[in-house]
C-alpha cells in the first residue's frame, strides 16, 4: 500500500466549486487585461450519468470541437458526445474515440513530410501523452463560457494575445 501523508487530503476535493467567486475574478481579469472574448471552461464526462446531469443543450448538427470552443467564447455553451463531432482530430484529442490505426502506426504524420520515416513518425506519436491512451474513454464534453459554468471545468481555454497571456502569468 502506498504511503499516505496525514496532512494531505486525497481523493475528492473538500471545497465546492464557487461559481460566484469565479465570476468575480473574471470581472477583475477582464478589466485588467481587456479580454474581448469569454474564457472557455471544458469539462470531460466519463459516465453517461454525469453527462446527462449537465443541463446544456447539445448541438443541432455535427460540428468541430474548434467551433464549439469558438461559440463558447461568444457566449454559447453546449455539451456533446462523439456523434456531435465531425473532426477526427478533435475526437481523438478529447478521447471520445481511439486514434485510427494509420495515425498510431505513423502513416498519417509521415504523409505530412514532417518525419524522415514512418518509424520516426510513429515513435514521435507514441511519445505524446494523450487522453486516448487511457481507459475509460471520454463519454462526452462540455464547452461553456467560464462565467456561466455551474460545475468546475477540467480545462480553461483563452483566446488571447501575447500581452494578455503575459499579464495572466
Amino acid at each position: 500500500m502506498p504511503y499516505r501523508n496525514k496532512k494531505i487530503d486525497y481523493g475528492v476535493l473538500n471545497e465546492r466549486y464557487d461559481a460566484e467567486r469565479t465570476v468575480e475574478l473574471l470581472t477583475i481579469l477582464k478589466g485588467t487585461i481587456g479580454l474581448n472574448r469569454s474564457l472557455v471552461g471544458v469539462k470531460l464526462f466519463f459516465t453517461k450519468a454525469d453527462y446527462d446531469a449537465c443541463d446544456l443543450p447539445e448541438p443541432a448538427a455535427k460540428i468541430s470541437y474548434c467551433l464549439m470552443v469558438n461559440a463558447a467564447t461568444n457566449g454559447r455553451g453546449c455539451k456533446s458526445k462523439l456523434e456531435h463531432h465531425n473532426c477526427d482530430g478533435g475526437t481523438t484529442a478529447l478521447a471520445l474515440e481511439k486514434a485510427a490505426p494509420e495515425i498510431e502506426n505513423g502513416e498519417v504524420y509521415y504523409s505530412y513530410h514532417l518525419y524522415a520515416s514512418k518509424a520516426c513518425a510513429r515513435r514521435h506519436y507514441m511519445s505524446i501523452r494523450s487522453l486516448n491512451n487511457y481507459v475509460p474513454l471520454t463519454y462526452g464534453i462540455m464547452t461553456v463560457p467560464l462565467e456561466n459554468s455551474k460545475i468546475e471545468p477540467d480545462i480553461i481555454i483563452g483566446i488571447i494575445n501575447p500581452y494578455q497571456a503575459m499579464r495572466i502569468v
